[in-house]
């Protein structure tokens, strides 16, 4: 996962094609400056922006997403987010792939006053024990294996993990490599309990001996 440099950026248009939709004139972020992490991912084709238009910072005249844009051309309103672990990703838009999932297809309510995939988050579970959070949010980061937690998520579950710290230096929590992290269980907007599994939380190392790791929960 690499972050795209906020410095230095200029906009332009372009006729954009993914997966064999194409949209003109779509605004395109030209960066002059990206971090090394970015550079050096060979999955990463580039960043697509998948949150809603309203949080578009393009000035300054406020542009559309490629997904705004791509909508009348899809057979549906949709795209999905297949993230993995330690694997090659993938999106699709207008179509849901039911051979990508188990179960039945959940719909949740979604927050868009902020710009983001927000939903509520009124119950989680640790090893097991439910607990309620009333009035708790949560934001799916579709660029990223990011979840946006409340407070009383996060401190609940970093309780029960020996090591665990809060490091600022970081941006986040870490623990020893060594840690043996538990599932964790979120409810999404009411509709059903998500799963994140243990070995899931665990992003990357902060030293160089390996010793600590930091994750993608917040």
């Amino acid at each position: 996962m690499g972050d795209l440099c906020t410095d230095d950026l200029y906009s332009g248009t372009d006729v954009v094609t993914i997966g064999g939709v194409s949209v003109d004139q779509q605004a395109v972020e030209l960066a002059t400056n990206v971090s090394a992490s970015f550079v050096t991912d060979v999955d990463s084709n580039g960043l697509l922006g998948l949150a809603f238009s309203k949080l578009n910072t393009v000035a300054p005249t406020q542009q559309k997403t490629f997904f705004d844009n791509a909508i009348p051309n899809l057979k549906d309103p949709v795209f999905t987010a297949d993230l993995r672990s330690n694997a090659v990703g993938a999106y699709e838009f207008g179509n849901i792939d039911s051979t990508k999932f188990n179960g039945s297809l959940q719909w949740a309510p979604v927050n868009t006053t902020r710009g983001f995939w927000q939903f509520s988050t009124s119950k989680f579970s640790v090893g097991g024990a439910i607990t309620d959070s009333p009035g708790a949010q949560a934001i799916a980061d579709t660029g990223t294996t990011l979840m946006l937690a409340s407070a009383a998520i996060v401190n609940a579950y970093y309780s029960s993990v020996e090591g665990a710290v809060n490091d600022q230096q970081v941006g986040g929590v870490t623990f020893p490599c060594a840690s043996v992290l538990p599932d964790l269980q979120v409810d999404v907007g009411g509709a059903f309990m998500a799963t994140v599994r243990g070995t899931d939380i665990n992003f990357a190392p902060v030293d160089q001996a390996g010793t600590s790791t930091s994750t993608p929960l917040f």
